[in-house]
């Protein structure tokens, strides 16, 4: 019942926050509590500030119902504890500002704190995966405490667009939770730390996506800042969270597949091998390394490095002409390609790849570093010498004529994959089920909660419902019969996204516009989502044939993108559909429906 565990502890995190926020919404309402507009920041309205109260309310819920299951570890008591007094320190610096060196106190004391009772000292620091130092114990305390302090005022100073700051950090743990299972081959802390988060990061960026209708404000960049800094820590230490089964919950069976000791089920890893420090850092690459530059700018120009400018890395990308969704989105495919990169020495351990993670470290150092130099005279040599990439000409009419039928094309294919789905389903697992009435209470919830902008979580339970729907059938040959005599249509099936594939690449070719090459929050999570799919242990990713639905959902997810991009109608239209197949699929494995030929 893995899949159920997952879904719990992902689902409940992310719906309490959805709650949650519009509570936090009305009270910041209520009491006048806005971050205003000033020169130096980019919204232009006032917005309340005080979101992480509902991150922290939907991982504090979900944390005290894990505790009430499980004997959980004092050390996870001891982290949420630390993390309500830095959340604390940042909500009341939201409502009146705390000198910088008080608040760089209090994270200091805090960090100290939590390396001492959770023994979270570095011990090992390694260069590669087969070259580690081992270091002194003050010397790995005070670098522990120096990456817990970084981490909260590197989430702190990027939280400067909507939707940058959770976004990072939603990467940042996907990444250090992938690596954590790699090197240890435990999922306890991917369940029960890092799911949890993710989940109330999902449910924030509902309200925190441009344009933004609330801000995390400092007491949440400081809570998510500690989390994510304790999470790199439990990384490079490799240290598994030890919980134990209580009642009849389940996790015992879930204990006994991903203890400590047992092989890893993604990959074959040599635990005896180090884990690359610089692999760690580039996971959250982008905060540091702007943290880092900005500091050491302020101090060359003889200014506090915690007085606030828009010398970060998304001003520049503002300064070029982007828009904040597209910043945010480029930025969030920079993140997680330098992220990935240095996953390699980790990934392909008979490799050489040891030099990857610096090389990536070295590049994207100066590609902030260079964003430094953007002014109004490069700029406006920037536009003229690119100005023969934008299309001036309207389409033919020929080929608005091909492009209108392939779109009509992919439109009924997209409702007959949807709808046909289940009834091609047979006996459909009761995971299944529970995930596809999931999908449709998020489905629901979101029809509730609508909003103009297509922002990130739309996205985001689109592709779970395609996804769910995709992995209804895919444990069956698909059969009809036709004269007496079976036959097997997975060619059709499979026939059916190859010419969606084909189409899709061809409308984008022929409608292309230079302001595709910038990916939205919506893009990204195109690219994010088979990384997180690849997570899922064996023998669940052989069962459901992931690799197989990984392909089919990109492709249909992509062809239902490109479609509505340009048609905004269909989108309604296709959440409808979604609706009904997810509503059957759901009752054919909870409730034991089939269908009757």
């Amino acid at each position: 019942m893995l899949g159920i565990h997952l879904l719990l502890l992902l689902g409940v995190p992310l719906i309490l926050t959805m709650i949650t926020t519009p509570i936090v919404l009305r009270f910041a309402g209520t009491y006048q509590l806005f971050d205003m507009p000033e020169s130096r920041r980019i919204h232009h309205s006032p917005t309340p500030r005080l979101g992480g109260i509902g991150m922290i309310l939907g991982f504090l819920m979900t944390s005290l119902c894990t505790a009430g299951l499980t004997e959980v570890s004092p050390h996870l008591f001891t982290v949420l504890g630390v993390s309500m007094v830095l959340f604390l320190m940042g909500f009341w610096d939201d409502l009146k500002p705390i000198r910088a060196i008080t608040r760089l106190l209090i994270q200091t004391t805090c960090a100290f704190v939590t390396i001492y009772v959770c023994d979270l000292s570095i011990q090992n620091f390694a260069l590669t995966t087969s070259l580690s130092f081992h270091l002194p114990a003050s010397l790995g305390t005070f670098l522990a405490a120096f990456i817990l302090i970084g981490a909260m005022n590197a989430i702190n100073m990027i939280d400067g667009m909507d939707g940058l700051a959770g976004g990072i950090v939603l990467i940042s743990i996907a990444l250090l939770t992938f690596l954590h299972i790699q090197t240890t081959g435990n999922l306890q802390v991917a369940l029960f730390l890092s799911i949890p988060l993710i989940g109330v990061i999902l449910g924030f960026l509902r309200y925190n996506t441009h344009p933004a209708k609330i801000f995390m404000g400092d007491g949440g960049s400081n809570w998510l800042g500690y989390m994510l800094g304790v999470m790199i820590l439990i990384v490079l230490e490799r240290i598994p969270l030890e919980l134990l089964p209580k009642g009849q919950w389940g996790l015992a069976r879930i204990a006994d597949y991903v203890g400590y000791t047992t092989p890893s089920p993604l990959l074959a890893y040599d635990f005896s091998r180090a884990l690359p420090f610089c692999s760690v850092i580039l996971c959250l690459a982008i905060p540091i390394v702007d943290t880092a530059t900005v500091i050491f700018l302020r101090l060359k120009a003889g200014r506090s490095p915690f007085a606030p400018d828009q010398s970060h890395f998304h001003h520049s990308l503002l300064r070029l002409g982007l828009t904040q969704s597209q910043c945010v989105g480029s930025i969030y495919f920079i993140a997680l390609s330098f992220g990935v990169l240095g996953l390699f020495p980790v990934l392909f351990p008979k490799y050489n790849f040891s030099a990857i993670p610096y090389i990536a470290l070295a590049l994207i150092t100066l590609l902030i570093s260079l964003t430094r130099l953007i002014d109004d005279k490069f700029i406006e040599r920037l536009s003229t010498q690119s100005s023969h990439f934008v299309r001036t000409q309207p389409l033919g009419v020929r080929l608005k004529a091909v492009v209108r039928m392939l779109e009509t094309s992919n439109r009924y294919i997209i409702y007959a994959i949807l709808l046909g789905v289940p009834f091609f389903s047979g006996n459909v697992d009761l995971t299944i089920g529970y995930f596809a009435f999931f999908a449709l209470t998020l489905l629901l919830l979101m029809r509730l909660l609508k909003t103009k902008q297509d922002d990130f979580l739309n996205s985001f339970v689109f592709l779970v419902s395609v996804v769910t729907l995709l992995m209804s059938n895919n444990q069956h040959v698909i059969l009809v019969q036709f004269n007496g005599k079976p036959v097997e249509l997975n060619g059709l099936y499979n026939s059916l996204f190859g010419w969606l594939a084909l189409t899709t690449a061809l409308i984008f070719i022929a409608t292309f516009r230079r302001r595709y090459l910038i990916f939205s929050p919506s893009d990204f999570l195109m690219l994010v989502f088979p990384l997180v799919l690849l997570l899922i242990p064996e023998p669940y990713r052989s069962t459901y044939h992931i690799d197989a639905i990984v392909l089919r959902s990109l492709v249909l997810f992509l062809a239902i993108h490109i479609l509505t991009r340009r048609q905004k109608s269909i989108s309604a239209k296709i959440r409808v559909v979604l609706v009904n197949a997810l509503l059957f699929v759901g009752t054919m494995g909870v409730f034991g429906l089939k269908v009757a030929y």
